[in-house]
């Protein structure tokens, strides 16, 4: 990989570029682990230019509010996404959250505002597509490429080229063989597409996103660590294929750099480790006598309270005696009775704890946060409190990582905390003040 002079300038008006590369699922831990060993030794000298560092991401520490949280510089209280799932707060229906459900604006609308273009591709929650000043390619969950995508030239691009939105993970879990097979065309033609915008497009702000490490972390998590795993050269063998295209990237990068005042950086959505077992809240209420009933859109009518995943707890209001303060504390009280007793629970937080602005009275009463390795599920037909996962890896939440290609210290670095240093990068400083 070829090393150029970069620009430095101070705050004069002039044509910044800021380039987002996001690695989803990808744990600081892992990185370091890959370039101490060897594997990813692009990836060892671009971190030679700047700041590598760890990151904390949200609680719950999944891709719909992470990634949210991350494009709109708000935790879920600000943008309205606690989850792959929300709760309706007048009927407590459940719903699944789409892009339509932000109710932040997003870094490409803020700097859209100012004239300035930008390539978004495959950024997870940005289903169905909006339209933006520039392009457009959504991410997971997205089902339909021609929702897909703004405008519709890029989708005749896309179409063309035979673009995959994501892996086939329902085919994955019964071969292994098909799933490596399936993640490296997927990321062909997600590094394809990369390249082609990044050339073919005017662009002020560029992000694109791999989720295939997401992927190969949760159903190889142990071929990594495990010499003997039939799969553990496959997993090395794709970190090493990322870092060839990062180095090829960062060169197109350092040649642009020459031309523009320019910021690279580089983020994942949360981290990884081994899969324990998977954690049944529900189970654990209706043992309570808090929950009737197998089906959340049929709740009995006598639940006082119900779980969605990742360990999100709602008090059902109006079906209790007591407040639902008083319920609530109620439920914090006996849980942080089973958190020193039970392996799986690290912490249990209040809303007001985790979640500010407008929208803090649709999120969840209670929120757990696991012990690595431990899954919270909202499923509500298990007679078991602890079960097994079909996955070998799952997320953590103090183990992301940020990176920027200039000398910097963070404190405390949270994911939405990001939004700013893109703004502050791209020069927009009065909206940088407005939105902080």
């Amino acid at each position: 990989m070829s090393r150029s002079k970069r620009i430095h300038i101070g705050r004069e008006k002039v044509d910044r570029k800021v380039v987002v590369l996001g690695l989803d699922g990808v744990a600081y831990t892992l990185l370091n682990d890959l370039m101490r060993k060897g594997y990813m030794p692009n990836l060892a000298s671009i971190m030679e230019d700047g700041t590598f560092t760890q990151m904390q991401t949200t609680i719950p520490d999944i891709s719909s509010v992470a990634w949210t949280s991350f494009i709109t510089g708000r935790d879920p209280g600000g943008h309205g996404i606690f989850g792959f799932t929300d709760v309706c707060p007048h009927s407590r229906g459940v719903y699944f959250t789409n892009s339509t459900h932000i109710s932040r604006e997003c870094l490409w609308d803020l700097i859209g505002r100012a004239g300035k273009r930008s390539v978004i591709i495959n950024v997870p929650a940005t289903y169905p597509a909006r339209a933006i000043n520039g392009v457009l390619i959504a991410g997971f969950v997205a089902t339909d490429l021609k929702k897909a995508v703004y405008p519709r030239a890029a989708y005749e691009y896309l179409k063309g080229i035979g673009y995959r939105l994501d892996v086939d993970t329902g085919k994955s879990r019964d071969s292994m063989d098909y799933l490596i097979e399936d993640l490296n065309i997927t990321l062909e033609k997600r590094i394809e597409t990369i390249y082609h915008f990044w050339e073919s497009e005017r662009w002020d702000l560029f992000i694109g996103v791999l989720t295939e490490t997401d992927r190969i972390n949760h159903f190889l998590w142990d071929a990594w660590g495990n010499k003997n795993h039939p799969y553990h050269r496959a997993f090395i063998d794709y970190y090493k294929k990322i870092d060839h295209f990062l180095g090829t990237l960062y060169d197109r990068f350092l040649s642009l750099s020459l031309k523009h005042p320019a910021s690279f950086m580089m983020i994942s959505d949360h981290g990884f480790t081994k899969v324990k077992g998977e954690v049944y809240i529900n189970h654990w209420l209706k043992e309570e006598g808090l929950l009737a009933g197998n089906c959340l859109g049929k709740i009995d009518v006598k639940s006082q309270a119900f779980a969605l995943d990742q360990g999100r707890i709602y008090i059902n209001q109006g079906k209790t005696a007591r407040t639902s303060w008083e319920l609530r504390q109620e439920l914090f009280d006996r849980l942080s009775q089973i958190k020193e007793e039970m392996p799986f629970l690290k912490g249990i937080f209040h809303k007001e704890e985790l979640y500010h602005g407008p929208l803090l009275e649709r999120a969840p009463d209670l929120i757990l946060l696991p012990k690595p390795g431990f899954i919270l599920k909202g499923d509500l037909d298990k007679d078991v409190l602890l079960g097994h996962s079909p996955l070998a890896g799952t997320h953590t939440q103090d183990d992301a990582f940020f990176f920027v290609n200039d000398k910097r210290y963070f404190n405390d670095l949270k994911i939405y905390h990001i939004t700013p240093v893109i703004l502050e990068a791209i020069g927009l400083y009065n909206v940088l003040e407005r939105h902080s």
